[in-house]
């Protein structure tokens, strides 16, 4: 399964082989939003765990993305040569690949809070002392932060996953077909 972009740097629709797709999912949204914001957005998984978006399968496209999955997943099955069976390899790369991807924006989002800090810190050292360390408070101490937790966070890429599975598992007749 590929995913390439066009001219413009958008992505471009993922291309491959059918056997490539593991599964197809609608999950909820991870962050929330206004009245306005989609609830749901659906997901191509390959058999490697990535998971490239399908943009216009969401709940602002058809009425009941669910169902579209649903006729999507038995449509391709007669194509597709083998049944939607869930495999617990295919399984645990997946929520690897969701562990480390969520472990990286913590640490992204805990480099930033460092940062932070680390110009307070450096406004006030200005203030009391008249001069103050600059790249050591705003480029390598936000840095290393970052290093250290992408490294902790992503030696417990398990604790960052929940074991549940997001979404409820779709009917057997279409898993089947």
């Amino acid at each position: 399964m590929t995913i390439s972009r066009d001219n413009r740097g958008r992505r471009k629709p993922p291309r491959g082989r059918l056997l490539d797709i593991y599964d197809i999912r609608v999950e909820p949204t991870p962050r929330g939003g206004g009245p306005s914001a989609r609830r749901h957005v659906t997901v191509l998984y390959g058999n490697d765990g990535r998971r490239p978006g399908l943009p216009h399968l969401d709940d602002r496209q058809p009425d009941d993305p669910h169902a579209e999955v649903a006729d999507l997943l038995t449509a391709a099955a007669r194509h597709r040569g083998t049944t939607w069976d869930r495999s617990p390899q295919v399984e645990a790369r997946i929520r690897r690949r969701a562990g480390h991807r969520k472990a990286w924006e913590n640490a992204w989002s805990g480099a930033i809070v460092v940062l932070l800090r680390m110009l307070a810190l450096l406004v006030a050292l200005v203030v009391a002392n008249g001069e103050a360390p600059v790249v050591l408070l705003l480029v390598c101490i936000p840095a290393a932060s970052f290093v250290a937790l992408a490294t902790l966070l992503n030696r417990r890429w398990e604790s960052q996953v929940p074991r549940s599975p997001r979404e409820p598992e779709p009917p057997q007749a279409v898993r089947r077909a």
